[in-house]
């Protein structure tokens, strides 16, 4: 087990005193880098750069030294966790630009980003809330040529208690139909049905699409991504929201995004013997997408 070195330090407003082990909820795997398959991380996928197994706070003890500039790795997860407590212990120097990023509606733009304190193998922690999301991306780099050693980066799940004290996110607003969102206020529509931007509401259409005309599902339904829309086929002009081809009076919507997860296990030898890894692949209905794939995140488009 590594061994935790309690320290107060800050890393940037919200860093919270160390209080010890959290009893939280994981979300990585590996948040150790103790996985090995060869030379590479059996639980991270390496993306740029390269990385190998290197001595950490005892030479018994090891992790992962990032090698190149820039270097990354990343796993996808399903956790939609929004209440989290970020944990690192690691030997980070300043030129290293060391940094973990969250992209939580998985459209490939981290959404938020936390330096990874320089700090001597110190445990620093922090508590930060997500809004409401399915599933996210998580990936660690080094942007500089300093040295970048992680003994440890963990992300674990808090209770509503534990994350009291975890600043608020930033109001968000002006978010596209199909966006997850908690309330109206963050829609560009100013509408929320089943936790996702909605054009309008399917028990009362008239208020947003006129009488005669149905609000329908695009997408889908349920727990699932999804989101409503005034049901005007073929009447929907360049520039207007749409789901399908079908919405449009050009007959091409573009820009529809549709994604989610799927897990993958795996069997594979690693310095600890076999061990079962999860691979959580993205992907998008079509051809060659992975048995089993159900999205979770469907945003519009656009009519051309």
């Amino acid at each position: 087990m590594k061994r935790r070195i309690a320290s107060a330090a800050t890393c940037l407003a919200f860093l919270v005193l160390l209080r010890g082990d959290s009893c939280g909820q994981p979300v990585l795997q590996d948040p150790t880098f103790r996985l090995w398959c060869g030379e590479e991380l059996c639980a991270w996928k390496t993306e740029a750069g390269s990385v190998r197994k290197a001595p950490t706070w005892h030479e018994a003890d090891t992790g992962v030294e990032f090698l190149g500039t820039p270097a990354r790795i990343g796993q996808n997860t399903p956790s939609n966790a929004q209440c989290l407590r970020f944990t690192s212990v690691a030997d980070v120097s300043p030129s290293a630009q060391m940094s973990l990023t969250i992209d939580w509606d998985l459209d490939g733009t981290p959404d938020y980003t936390y330096p990874v304190p320089s700090v001597s193998f110190r445990q620093v922690q922090a508590d930060f809330i997500l809004p409401p999301h399915e599933g996210m991306r998580v990936v660690l780099e080094k942007k500089g040529s300093g040295n970048a050693v992680l003994a440890e980066i963990r992300l674990q799940l808090l209770s509503s208690a534990d994350c009291a004290s975890a600043p608020p996110p930033e109001p968000r607003k002006n978010l596209p139909l199909g966006a997850r969102a908690s309330s109206g206020t963050e829609c560009r529509s100013r509408v929320v049905i089943a936790n996702s931007c909605g054009e309008c509401d399917p028990y009362a259409p008239q208020r947003a699409c006129g009488e005669g005309v149905a609000c329908t599902t695009r997408g889908n339904g349920g727990v699932y991504g999804g989101f409503t829309l005034c049901d005007r086929k073929g009447e929907r002009t360049a520039g207007e929201a749409c789901g399908i081809d079908a919405d449009c009076k050009s007959g091409a919507c573009t820009g529809v995004r549709s994604v989610g997860m799927i897990d993958v296990p795996t069997k594979r030898a690693t310095d600890e013997g076999d061990q079962v890894v999860h691979d959580y692949v993205l992907c998008t209905p079509g051809a060659g997408a992975p048995a089993g794939c159900i999205p979770k995140v469907f945003v519009a488009g656009s009519c051309q």
